[in-house]
């Protein structure tokens, strides 16, 4: 389950990190070797045209200079609003609750004693008999007396085997 939601978030990032590029206005050169905008119409010599209304009246813009779209940083929030959107989403859909879960988790590890009954991560019963400084030592088995240091990480959590006998079937009788 970890592993399919971290895959699934660097698939999204990527997705949407393509996406952002591919909607960011680049430059590319012409065949003449002049510079030319992509989202702007190529002038004649090559340069972008400058825009009809200019600062001041009959200057142009400099060599490789260009002029701010209109909207400015408006416009540029705008477009990368959808981007910011889906951070947030994912942020509260995906990260926030993982990391809720590590916290208890390790609240969870962090507060086992001698004599608790647990299951490890590998869906093993015991009960822990000694504590180390980042491991336990867990008896596994009645009364057999196997014991295994275990790193506290791998305990998944507390709790006792149920143990049901198998229901009797006809041909039991």
């Amino acid at each position: 389950m970890k592993a399919l939601r971290a895959s699934s978030l660097l698939i999204l990032v990527f997705a949407s990190l393509f996406v952002l590029a591919s909607c960011v206005p680049t430059a590319a050169t012409n065949g003449g070797g002049g510079t030319v905008l992509i989202d702007g119409a190529p002038a004649a010599g090559g340069q972008a045209a400058a825009p009809a209304q200019a600062a001041q009246p009959g200057t142009a813009p400099a060599a490789g200079e260009q002029e701010e779209a209109p909207g400015g940083i408006f416009a540029m929030l705008v477009t990368f609003m959808p981007f910011i959107l889906i951070f947030v989403v994912m942020y509260f859909l995906m990260i926030r609750p993982q990391r809720k879960q590590q916290k208890a988790t390790r609240v969870m590890q962090d507060g086992l004693r001698v004599n608790d009954n647990v299951v490890t991560t590998s869906g093993f019963y015991g009960k822990i008999v000694g504590v180390g400084t980042d491991a336990f030592l867990i008896e596994f088995g009645e009364g057999r007396g196997f014991k295994v240091w275990v790193r506290k990480n791998d305990i998944s959590g507390i709790k006792t085997p149920v143990m049901t006998p198998p229901a009797a079937t006809p041909s039991d009788k």
